[in-house]
């Protein structure tokens, strides 16, 4: 999971299932910037769901490098992938990331679904805790 934070989109969550070295690794993973070239920033600009028939080097090397990469390539590399705007009041707050070796390809339309509506939520959370942060800061003063 991404959060748009001051046009770049930060890492919040990651979960390598069976691999909790790759996941520690991946939480401290530098921001990509929302304007940057890469598959995870287009489904933020363009708030449209982007299927990755394949994860491949080539887009592992656009968001990994060194040793990162191969680890990450190592384990999900041959998957299909699939990138869901986080959305709240019809605009982008961040990017969920799916990955599985068993969709052939292509999530099925179920999936698709599902990820789309937990994208949903997840965007009416995230702009609900912010609102909860601001004022817990206001409070403060």
């Amino acid at each position: 999971m991404y959060v748009a934070d001051r046009g770049h989109l930060r890492r919040v969550a990651v979960e390598v299932d069976g691999r909790p070295d790759l996941t520690a690794a991946l939480r401290d993973r530098p921001a990509v910037a929302v304007t940057s070239p890469t598959v995870l920033a287009l489904a933020f600009r363009t708030g449209n769901v982007q299927f990755l028939p394949v994860v491949d080097e080539l887009l592992v090397d656009q968001h990994y490098s060194g040793p990162q990469a191969g680890a990450v390539l190592a384990a999900v590399g041959g998957m299909s992938g699939l990138l869901v705007p986080v959305m709240a009041s019809g605009r982008a707050v961040g990017v969920m990331s799916l990955a599985s070796d068993g969709w052939r390809r292509r999530p099925p339309p179920h999936v698709a679904a599902a990820a789309e509506g937990l994208a949903a939520r997840a965007g009416i959370s995230l702009v609900n805790a912010g609102r909860f942060e601001s004022e817990r800061r206001t409070a403060a003063e």
